[in-house]
């Protein structure tokens, strides 16, 4: 094995009801390998050098005995009926980490599950969703968008991975997770239904009631494919809650996902994080991302004849930027949403703004899409989205354009949220960009400020006064005073009087076309917007 994974890790993976912890200490050891062994192997010193050893034919009574003769710092896992005392006492002595297996839990299953948490070189935390080609951050995943829990079966029937919560897990999960088969009569009735033929057929999602004996909860289940060959099941089944509205159009993907982790392709969180960020022109300064790297990500990408590339920024209406949590759920909603519209996509984040590489043909329908993904994570985060899209429309080599593109935008919206709809787009938000881009050089040039409205600043600063706020909104509505000032909320009149006393005392003449135009941009710096509001 090439894995190094911390205990911690290993036991949150596998977590309930197959495996606990029952000694006291740092779980921070690291372990990289795995041996199944039987109690002569101990008594004989053969044991196999190994980090953890999977204890086979042993119970409560003959264990404390056995303890002592495994290797210090070594992990131990035993199917127990209970916590011998005398056991664990002993596992302390020796720095040996006791953990009780399930005494019903099979020791093919058990000896798999670890040999695949601990094959990862860099296991991420599943409960972040990170790493979509690993099958138990995947089934964690799946189960926070689709509220459900979930597992991951091979093609006959085996468990290969599973979301850690067990609030209302039924009796056939339970069982299939311990690594025995289901009750025959609940996997005849599946059979019987049609359920297992019906999940031979490609994206075909199967929804399967809940039994009168309670053995069995209400399931949502989709086939694996790839390339016409089954490679196994996923399946939901409810918990304690209803299913998320969306859940049957998101498990084709998940499904398309599952196919990374069983035929082990890579793609790790790292390397797309940082294949993303290069590609997008936000690596380290002056760096350009190698021939290597721009061809894995052309690979994870793959567009066809037809499609185009595009850049779509995510950003909060706050400036605090995303959080952790916000961006676990727009990752694992996009790349699921995804993968079933038969995208390709990739994600990372950068300075709070999170950022998807996407393959599309139809910009229309891809706006239509973002939108719908804006809907779907706004019921799961609190908080108002928006969302910038810009097209790539050189390919790979413009990627850093497009992304400045909607850098722009979503700076555009950052300004007035609540003047935009929820997606903005480059060909959608020209004018405005423009703008932007103009307001943002005049800013960088304290040199370009007119001392006019710069006296009618501090005039208002000092008598508490309106009047840069009345010329800002006669400017905006076109030099219309009604329109004006029932958006100051004041009367018409009271309008006209402040713009008087402002041209009189700056000297501004707002008559002229220049001065108006010259007058709307600086009114639009920052201190023109912060006097605004």
């Amino acid at each position: 094995m090439t894995g190094e994974v911390e205990l911690r890790t290993l036991l949150h993976t596998i977590g309930a009801p197959l495996a606990r912890l029952i000694t006291a200490g740092k779980t921070s050891v690291r372990l990289r390998t795995s041996a199944v062994i039987e109690a002569d192997e101990l008594r004989t010193r053969s044991v196999p050098d190994a980090d953890v050893l999977l204890l086979i034919g042993v119970r409560d009574a003959g264990l404390p005995a056995l303890v002592p003769l495994a290797p210090e710092g070594s992990v131990l896992f035993v199917k127990l009926t209970g916590e011998p005392a005398a056991a664990i006492e002993a596992a302390q002595e020796r720095g040996v980490h006791l953990v009780r297996v399930h005494p019903d839990a099979g020791w093919d299953q058990l000896a798999g599950l670890v040999q695949r948490v601990l094959g990862h070189t860099v296991l991420p935390d599943p409960a972040r969703g990170e790493d979509a080609g690993d099958l138990f951050a995947l089934a964690e995943s799946v189960a926070a968008q689709v509220r459900g829990l979930v597992s991951i079966e091979g093609p006959g029937g085996e468990v290969l991975a599973y979301s850690r919560a067990v609030a209302g897990a039924d009796e056939l999960r339970i069982s299939s997770i311990l690594g025995r088969r289901g009750p025959a009569a609940q996997m005849r009735r599946l059979s019987d239904e049609g359920v297992l033929s019906a999940l031979a057929r490609e994206d075909t999602v199967v929804r399967v009631p809940a039994t009168a004996d309670g053995l069995r909860q209400e399931r949502l289940a989709v086939g694996i494919h790839d390339g016409g060959e089954f490679l196994g099941t996923l399946w939901i089944q409810r918990g304690i809650g209803p299913f998320a509205a969306d859940a049957p159009e998101l498990l084709p993907g998940a499904a398309r996902l599952a196919v990374r982790g069983l035929r082990g392709r890579p793609g790790g969180p790292g390397m797309e994080e940082r294949l993303v960020r290069e590609g997008l022109g936000l690596g380290a300064p002056g760096t350009e991302p190698t021939v290597t790297d721009r061809y894995a990500l052309a690979s994870l990408l793959d567009p066809r004849g037809g499609e185009f590339l595009a850049v779509i920024g995510f950003a909060p209406d706050t400036a605090e930027g995303l959080d952790e949590t916000a961006v676990a759920a727009l990752t694992g909603y996009l790349r699921l949403s995804a993968s079933s519209d038969r995208r390709r996509i990739v994600v990372g984040t950068h300075r709070g703004r999170l950022y998807a590489i996407i393959t599309g043909t139809d910009p229309d329908r891809l706006t239509e899409w973002t939108e719908a993904a804006l809907n779907s994570v706004r019921s799961r985060l609190p908080g108002a989205l928006h969302a910038g899209i810009a097209e790539a429309e050189g390919g790979f080599a413009t990627l850093p354009e497009a992304r400045l593109s909607v850098d722009h935008l979503l700076d555009t919206v950052a300004r007035d949220p609540e003047r935009f709809p929820a997606v903005v787009t480059r060909s959608g938000l020209r004018s405005d960009v423009l703008l932007g881009e103009v307001t943002g050089w005049l800013a960088a040039r304290p040199d370009l400020r007119d001392p006019r409205l710069e006296a009618l600043r501090a005039h208002d600063a000092t008598h508490d006064g309106a009047l840069i706020p009345s010329i800002r909104a006669y400017l905006d509505a076109f030099s219309d005073v009604r329109y004006a000032a029932k958006r100051l909320g004041i009367h018409p009149n009271t309008l006209r009087y402040r713009l008087t006393r402002a041209q009189q005392m700056s000297g501004l003449d707002l008559a002229d076309a220049a001065t108006r135009l010259m007058t709307a941009l600086l009114l639009r710096l920052p201190a023109g917007e912060d006097e605004a509001r």
